[in-house]
């Protein structure tokens, strides 16, 4: 493997280390129990895990980081953090920190320096604070303006009413930032990933957003557009700043979450990738019908938006976004379908904690299900498919790095496209009907299938109803 390019090569692994696996039987998943999980996960294929949300302050709620060089008590010590590094570096996989750099809890020592204001004070202006009225909505639908009696400002809260927004306009802020992103790298931490990427600057008047006509929104959020709350030119500029920090630490990758508009918006989010962001993804899947043809719309819009010299992130869940079994209603063929499409892109494919063994949504809450813990549920079904996949994808060159190209004269119902590199090729054909389809395979032999058995006859492949198959030409 290229190191430094690893990214490219791998397949990584989300974790929201409080819902994963709990060590100590206290009801809270912990750091100790990932490194109990390693092993799991490399036999899955997982090259990388990325950890969300390990700072202190984050455990409830929209809670927000109270200290950036620390570990949550709750998920164990730092020490412990160490540990699950070298440890994952020992079992050949990267380990990637998500951090929040647009915005920290209303507890951070930074913030509560900032209330008190002060023309000497240097944490006065760390922090987004107007007195000029604007008309932006927080995520929650709630104005952003959370007015302070003594300093007798508002400050502005874009993600939550505990988070205020810094400002990335002060130099101090952006050296504080990256000092503690600093003491991460140090450590050994193999990338970042930034929340929401494209909200830290804003614009600097306050000007109010345009509003869009959509009544049928209940969020106001979403009735607005937001072309002076994010996405300024200079959140550009900064995200350029802080790649050209990283690189100064050798194979690092620089990951960001994009707040999107739904249902999902790929251009946007492709227009942080190169110098600003190595990795970042388009929300739009979530939103989709079970559809071949939906899903190849969706597939060309993002490569076109990424670009030839740009790589695609690919992910289905996140803490954010629905469950997919819970959107495929439970059909488990659905999801060997939707694993096999995942895992046969051009670009780093992620997937969300628990997706492998069919997670859903309980009480809305996002939680890995406690019999995933359990040995003997490895070998189901789906997670042996996944564990098929992402094996097949890591020794075949073709499909991890090979041109994609779709194809257009597929029958209804079916998806197919094309992994080539010079003379070689893997054709995928993913049949997203309730009956059998038969397509041309020529003299492909079958590689995968995601169930049952199939093979090609008299240049003829069968598909049965929902099943995906992988040749080789």
């Amino acid at each position: 493997m290229d190191e430094t390019t690893w990214w490219k090569q791998c397949v990584a692994y989300k974790i929201e280390p409080r819902k994963f696996h709990d060590s100590n039987g206290d009801g809270i998943g912990d750091i100790v129990g990932i490194i109990s999980r390693l092993p799991y996960l490399r036999r899955l294929g997982i090259g990388c895990i990325c950890l969300s949300s390990v700072f202190p302050g984050m455990g409830s709620g929209d809670g927000g980081v109270t200290e950036y060089c620390s570990v949550d008590p709750c998920l164990g010590s730092m020490a412990d953090m160490e540990d699950l590094v070298d440890k994952a570096h020992v079992a050949g996989m990267h380990v990637v920190l998500e951090i929040p750099i647009s915005d920290t809890s209303d507890r951070h020592k930074w913030f509560l320096e900032s209330k008190k204001g002060g023309t000497g004070n240097p944490y006065s202006s760390f922090y987004l604070w107007t007195d000029v009225a604007c008309n932006w909505m927080s995520t929650k639908s709630v104005t952003v303006l959370e007015w302070d009696k003594n300093r007798k400002a508002a400050s502005v809260r874009t993600l939550g009413v505990s988070l205020p927004d810094l400002n990335w306009r002060d130099g101090g802020v952006v050296q504080a930032i990256y000092d503690q992103c600093r003491f991460w790298l140090d450590k050994g931490i193999d990338g970042l990933e930034l929340s929401d990427a494209n909200c830290i600057v804003k614009d600097d008047a306050f000007r109010d957003n345009p509003g869009l006509f959509r009544p049928f929104r209940i969020h106001s959020y979403r009735r607005q557009l937001h072309v002076f709350d994010r996405n300024r030119p200079e959140n550009h500029k900064e995200l350029r700043r802080f790649h050209e920090m990283v690189s100064v630490y050798p194979h690092r990758v620089v990951a960001g979450r994009i707040l999107q508009d739904e249902p999902g918006e790929p251009e946007m989010a492709g227009s942080y990738l190169g110098n600003q962001l190595d990795l970042t993804f388009d929300d739009s899947f979530a939103f989709l019908p079970f559809s071949a043809k939906a899903w190849k719309q969706c597939a060309r819009r993002w490569y076109r938006a990424v670009g030839v010299e740009n790589w695609p992130g690919w992910k289905f869940e996140d803490r954010f976004l629905p469950r997919s079994m819970d959107r495929f209603g439970g059909d488990v063929r659905k999801a060997g379908l939707a694993a096999m499409f995942l895992l046969t892109q051009l670009g780093t494919p992620v997937l969300y904690f628990g997706e492998e063994n069919g997670a859903r949504d309980e009480k809305g809450s996002k939680t890995f299900p406690s019999c995933l813990t359990e040995r003997a549920n490895e070998d189901s079904p789906l997670v042996s498919l996944y564990a098929s996949l992402i094996a097949l994808r890591s020794r075949d060159g073709i499909l991890r790095t090979g041109r994609i190209r779709y194809l257009d004269d597929s029958p209804c119902d079916v998806l197919e496209y094309v992994r080539e590199t010079g003379t070689e090729r893997r054709t995928i054909v993913l049949n997203f009907g309730k009956r059998q389809r038969t397509v041309h395979a020529g003299n492909g032999e079958v590689l995968l299938a995601t169930y049952g058995k199939v093979a090609v006859a008299g240049g003829k492949l069968v598909l049965a109803p929902r099943q995906g198959v992988i040749l080789k030409a």
